[in-house]
């Protein structure tokens, strides 16, 4: 069955725009429709079964039933005076906000949670910062390889010269951008597909990342985004650990899909400044729920500088990465 929403809005150019923008996202859960004909609405509501109305809160609606009424949220056309007992979002603003927010209400909807419900198997974990050379890679590496050890686990790395040539000593040829095209081909057997062309380390499978840092670039969010969804439906992997970079398209977006984000932080003054920069975006840009499953790891001195000292550190980041887990 078909799952839709009905932006009924009289400002037609608007809702026409964000109908086209929503429906252009991959693997959104809805069909968007709009009109502005109370009339329409009427015998549409009668003819199809639609899920949620969005009505502009100037806009004349027909007159609805009980059930109808229960389907709608209202958009509204000032950020000022919320009625928290009704479903409410600002229209003019960032459209992923709005989708997220959609989403929200959505989730809540009866007869809708069921379709916006996540397997619970795959926990998604995401490594960023802004800040080089502060041992993300290592504590990424190293989390995912001690989840491995009770669950199955698969690292991506998103790094445009991750240099990971060492875990991959039969120099296979499949990396990352042939995963992202058997996704994209509808290849079936994704599981054993990443099976094969994956590598293993502590237990933990690893795709080879990209060798060509202008492919890595020319994905797309939507790409990124199908790769994951397809790695939850298709696959029995528990975790998926993503060890993320600026250089990639969609990094927002992806972010907002993972449990939990891990910032690795040191605390001199140029890298709390580029962490404030990166904190303060989430918030221009209508991410500032993300704060809330951010947590900042220092591990300068058990990754950089043991190793510039030629000592690993390797026993000191493992305890560290169990009391990470143990923590969750």
């Amino acid at each position: 069955m078909n799952h839709t929403i009905m932006i009924f809005d009289e400002e037609v150019a608007y809702a026409r725009k964000l109908t086209e923008y929503i429906n252009n996202k991959q693997g959104f859960p809805f069909l968007v429709k709009t009109g502005d004909d109370p009339d329409s609405l009427k015998d549409l509501l009668k003819r199809e079964n639609i899920d949620i109305i969005i009505a502009d809160e100037e806009s004349k609606l027909p007159e609805l039933g009980e059930k109808d009424i229960e389907k709608i949220i209202l958009f509204k056309r000032n950020n000022r005076n919320f009625d928290h007992d009704r479903r409410e979002i600002y229209k003019y603003q960032n459209c992923e906000k709005i989708i997220r927010e959609l989403l929200g209400f959505a989730a809540e909807t009866k007869g809708v949670d069921k379709i916006l419900e996540r397997k619970k198997e795959l926990k998604i974990t995401g490594f960023f910062t802004p800040v080089h050379r502060t041992g993300q890679t290592s504590l990424a590496m190293a989390l995912g390889e001690e989840l491995s050890r009770h669950s199955k686990a698969l690292y991506l790395n998103f790094e445009s010269f991750a240099g990971m040539g060492r875990f991959f000593n039969d120099e296979r040829d499949n990396d990352l951008s042939d995963l992202i095209y058997a996704v994209g081909a509808g290849n079936t057997e994704l599981a054993s597909y990443i099976a094969e062309i994956s590598g293993q380390t502590g237990g933990m499978h690893m795709v080879p990342p990209m060798k060509s840092h202008v492919d890595l670039r020319s994905m797309n969010s939507e790409e990124w985004l199908n790769l994951i969804r397809e790695i939850e439906k298709r696959t029995d992997y528990e975790h998926l650990i993503l060890d993320l970079s600026e250089g990639i398209q969609g990094l927002f977006e992806i972010l907002s899909l993972c449990d939990r984000i891990y910032m690795t932080v040191t605390n001199d003054m140029a890298a709390k400044a580029k962490t404030e920069q990166f904190m303060h975006e989430l918030k221009i840009l209508g991410y500032e729920d993300m704060e809330k499953k951010i947590y900042k790891c220092d591990v300068y001195d058990l990754v950089v500088k043991k190793s510039e000292s030629a000592k690993t550190g390797g026993n000191d980041l493992r305890i560290y990465v169990k009391n990470l887990i143990n923590k969750e």
